[in-house]
């Protein structure tokens, strides 16, 4: 089956025409409603409000502890560095005592060795390998070489006790520090809690104050509708009463008529008459007699 296919100017042209005669029959409804009883127009305006959504408690704490994340890391991370430096360094020293005590007990089981040695040497060129001397001598030598060694064994638990006091004091220290610092940061955390929610409060505020404006362009705008439309029907029924209901209709197709023929007049004769033929729309809206007078006027042309 042969499909007729419109060229782009022609379709142009169509979708124009379509157009403009929904802007003549808006019009028509316009003038429809000027004519008739009752409200005839949309008293609400139905602007957009400031739906404000305040965040929730947990929301704005969230928010705060965010915004202070890299204070708090970084303020923990300085007072755990600084005191595991202390501590590493008291460390070091506890292992350097032991390292000394471990060289002084070995040079002073050597320096004793050399001397017991030396003494068993001595005895037995004199031939008192056997004596009693000797034996006394060497177990004199054992005695002070333990002595030594207890003194030394002492005064290293000492200096470690002491260093361990040291450190101990250090992990106290670290904890008040920890300590104040949970203060210090809880105050602050406060702080922008509360400024969090002064924005909050003044946000709301802001919503609050703008729907009531609107509310109130709102209401003007309905009590105005009403008015204008109170005032329609007022001169609507003086006029009824006057001149009858017909001249109702008799007003409606003269506007009408006048619409019709502003809007052909912009047309070619021939895409007027095209349309006015083929729109039943203009007859019925026009009355027969306004649509053949419009009619006789284009064909004229």
């Amino acid at each position: 089956m042969y499909q007729y296919i419109f060229d782009n100017s022609t379709t142009q042209k169509i979708n124009d025409s379509a157009s403009k005669a929904k802007s003549v029959l808006e019009q028509f409804d316009e003038v429809d409603k000027k004519y008739s009883f009752g409200n005839t127009s949309d008293i609400a305006l139905n602007l957009q409000r400031n739906n404000y959504v305040a965040p929730s408690e947990q929301e704005v704490k969230t928010q705060a502890e965010n915004s202070l994340k890299n204070y708090k890391n970084e303020s923990i991370n300085k007072i755990n560095n600084t005191y595991e430096q202390k501590s590493e360094q008291i460390d070091e020293k506890i292992k350097q005592v032991n390292n000394n005590k471990e060289s002084e007990q070995n040079e002073i089981i050597g320096l004793y060795s050399q001397v017991k040695n030396n003494a068993s040497n001595d005895a037995i060129k004199r031939g008192l390998a056997r004596s009693s001397i000797i034996v006394n001598t060497l177990a004199n030598h054992d005695n002070n070489m333990l002595n030594e060694l207890s003194v030394l064994a002492s005064k290293t638990n000492d200096q470690i006790a002491s260093l361990g006091t040291q450190k101990n004091t250090l992990e106290l220290e670290k904890a008040n520090a920890l300590n104040d610092f949970n203060i210090e940061y809880a105050v602050k955390l406060q702080g922008k809690i509360d400024t969090i929610n002064q924005e909050i409060a003044k946000a709301e505020e802001s919503a609050v104050k703008y729907n009531n404006e609107i509310a109130e362009i709102e209401a003007k705008w309905a009590r105005a509708q009403e008015e204008k439309n109170h005032e329609r029907q007022t001169d609507l029924l003086e006029f009824v009463t006057k001149y009858g209901s017909y001249a109702i209709d008799v007003a409606k197709q003269s506007e009408k008529y006048a619409i019709a023929k502003n809007y052909f007049s912009n047309m070619s004769k021939d895409e007027a008459l095209a349309e006015l033929n083929n729109n039943s729309v203009y007859k019925e809206s026009l009355g027969a007699t306004n649509y053949k007078k419009l009619l006789e006027e284009i064909s004229a042309r």
